[in-house]
Order: C-alpha cells, then structure tokens, then sequence
C-alpha cells in the first residue's frame, strides 16, 4: 500500500513537471504524451489498476477513443496536437489528483490550492488580456488603465488571453469561493474555540479571493460568464437551504428545452456569409454560425471532423476557432458519440455533487462539492454561448475541478 501511495505522488510530480511538454507541444517532443498511458500501464503493475476509479470513467473513455477515431481517420494529427497534448494532460492530471487524495485533509488542501490557482489565474488573467470592450461597465474598465499590461507571448495565445476564455474559466472557481464564504459567515462551520483564528484567516482569504476574482470577472466583459454564474448561483442558493434537487432538475429541463426547441426555432434557413466585423460577438452572430455548423454536423455525424479542426475547415480561421458553442464544437469535431459522451460526463457529475450534498456527514466537504458542482453547472451555461476547447490550455481548471468533486465523492462513499 505504501508503495501504490508513493507511486501516485509520483506519477503527479511527473505530469506537473513535464506539463510545459504538453501545454505547449512541439512536433519533435510528441512521443512525450506516451508517457499518460505509460504511468497508467506501470500503475496497472504496482496496483493491480490502471487508474483510480470514478463513476465518470466510461463518458471519459468513450472521449478518448473519439480522439483517436478521429484522429486517426478525419483529422491532420499536426492540427490536432496542441488540443490532444492538452487533453491528455488533463485526463492524467485528473486521475493522478483522484489517486492521491484519499483522506479528508489532503482533499482540504487540495481544494484550497485550487482556490489559490483560481487567484493567481485571475491576476495573470487582467494583464494578459489582449482586448477590453468598452460598451459597458466605462467607469470601471478606466480601471486597467492603472494595471500593467504584460506581453506573455505564449504559443497559441501571442496577442494575449482572451477575455471570453478568462471569465470562463474563473465561473468554475468562483462559486467555491462563494460557497465557502458564505457557510463561514453564516453557519460558521467547524467553529470551535481553539480553531476560532484559523477560522477568522480562512474568511479573510476567501473575501480577498472572491473580490480578485469578481472584479476580473468583471473586467472580462463576458456576458455568457455573469449569465452562467448568476443562474449557477441561483440553483446553489436552494440547494444549499433545502438539499433538494428538484431545482437542479427544473433547470435542467428549462436547459434542454431552450437547446432542442427554442434555440432551433431562432435558426433561420437562409445561411448569412460571416464576415471579420461580425466576428467582434453578437448573439446574432453566435445564431449564425451555429446555422452555419448544423449542415457540418449533419455530413460527419458519427466521427466528426476531428479535434482542432473546425478552425481550419471554416473561412474565417483566424477569428472563428471554434463555433461558439461547446455542445456544437464536440458534434462537430468528435461526432455525437463524443457529444454524448460528454453529456453523460456532465451528467454523472451533477448526480455525484447531489449524492455528497444529500448524504449527512463532513459539512466542509459537501460545500466544497457544492461550490464546484455550481461552477461546472455556469461554466456549462457558459458554454451555451461560447466554448473552451476540451484541450485548451486553461481547461487544466476544468479537469481539477472534476477530479475534486470525483476525490470527494469517492472519499464520501468509499465505505458504501
């Protein structure tokens, strides 16, 4: 046993260190992503299992091998690479995240470092972002003008970060900061005197970390971000006062009808040539493109067109990466299994966060699980609109949050 725990940290230590590998892949360094499934083959040896199991394990296989299908049969690997290499690094960094948190504190650590990473994100975010729209909010964007402007100038992201994908991000953190805060100041959780300091350090932190994160939230302009925040916030609030998932459901009926009965309806027939100025965003815009998606998921239904390359099939390459919609991207770039595969994804996962919310025991730990089923629930709503790419870089926030939730949930019920 101690020989399986000293592995897992190990196979950590590797995937973080060689993470620079795969979030900015070369073509020489590709054999460097053999070394996801090498970990998993040599833990197959010391542990007798491939991975430490989850119940989102066959949504996440079926991902993967609509990866390679599509690889393999549809795509151009070089297209391909930086979204492969990007999500391989998340599935393995999510499965060696599961494996090593196996107790209450390394899951409370864990949780509060993702915080941390969510701040530091957010302050590397506001100097990074390569645009600023000035059409709301003009008296607090004269705020950046204070701020330094820093040219990171990385692979794939040159001009900058974009702003869409910042507030995209930060709405899987924020509501955990959220959560938290407010069970601190109201119901004061895990208040005793001799912890009282440690409580008082802890609010402090996540006030200071909610304000960071907020006002860049703010500053990103992303409507589809404060849209999906304002409605996750909303299902969290009932969850949190009556532990019932009647809410959860109701919205997700509302979520359903709006993707297969409204949102076709606003398609019109005649398709509309997109040109470089409409491409600034409009919902008109997403309308659009989206009718302009449709035909293209309807010739590849099955295997799709391969990942990464919407970008290369549509006209406009440079402004449209993707179609502004993360459902659409994986139908169309992964075929409807992928898509499916992914909703079940998504699925298991609220079902995992109502389990630990309903089932009495760790108070800290089910918040915990609120908060981030919340930020997957507005970074889904999110994505109605836009879309981060399964291998984008800063969907490394996306696979933490997973394997999270999938931490405690196993831990939650592992004696069951």
């Amino acid at each position: 046993m101690r020989l399986v725990r000293r592995f897992d940290w190990v196979q950590l230590a590797v995937l973080v260190l060689l993470s620079p590998v795969f979030l900015f892949p070369r073509e020489q360094w590709a054999w460097v992503l053999a070394i996801v499934p090498l970990l998993m083959a040599a833990r197959r040896i010391v542990n007798k299992k491939f991975i430490e199991r989850t119940i989102i394990d066959i949504p996440l296989l079926v991902i993967l091998v609509m990866v390679l299908i599509t690889t393999v049969w549809k795509a151009n690997p070089l297209h391909g690479l930086p979204k492969i290499a990007g999500l391989l690094l998340g599935v393995g960094l999510f499965y060696a995240v599961t494996a090593v948190l196996k107790t209450e504190k390394l899951i409370k650590i864990a949780t509060i470092l993702f915080l941390c990473g969510g701040v530091l994100f957010s302050l590397l975010g506001v100097v990074g972002m390569f645009t600023f729209k000035v059409k709301y909010l003009t008296l607090l964007m004269k705020l950046k003008e204070w701020l330094p402007r820093i040219h990171f100038n990385l692979p794939g992201a040159e001009e900058g970060f974009h702003p869409n994908a910042v507030g995209g991000t930060l709405v899987l953190i924020i509501p955990l900061f959220m959560v938290l805060l407010f069970a601190y100041l109201w119901k004061k959780i895990g208040e005793k005197a001799s912890i009282a300091a440690g409580n008082r350090l802890m609010q402090l932190f996540l006030l200071a970390g909610l304000a960071i994160t907020l006002c860049v939230l703010l500053l990103t302009q992303s409507r589809g971000a404060w849209l999906g925040l304002l409605l996750a916030c909303v299902i969290g609030f009932f969850l949190f006062l009556l532990k019932r998932k009647v809410f959860l459901i109701v919205f997700l009926v509302g979520i359903l009808l709006f993707a297969f009965v409204i949102a076709p309806s606003l398609l019109e027939n005649d398709q509309v040539r997109l040109t470089t100025r409409q491409a600034e965003g409009t919902f008109f815009f997403r309308i659009q493109l989206w009718n302009v998606v449709l035909p293209m998921i309807h010739e590849n239904p099955l295997l799709g067109i391969g990942l990464n390359e919407f970008r290369y099939h549509y006209e406009v390459k440079r402004e449209l990466s993707h179609p502004h919609n993360k459902l659409l991207l994986l139908a169309v770039e992964l075929g409807l299994p992928g898509l499916i595969a992914y909703l079940a994804l998504l699925g298991c996962v609220g079902v995992a966060v109502v389990r630990i919310w309903k089932k009495p025991g760790n108070e800290w730990l089910s918040l915990a699980a609120l908060g981030l089923g919340c930020g997957q629930l507005a970074h889904f709503i999110f994505e109605m609109t836009d879309a981060v790419p399964l291998g984008a870089k800063v969907n490394v926030f996306f696979w933490l949050s997973l394997a999270l939730v999938m931490a405690i949930y196993n831990y939650t019920y592992q004696n069951d």
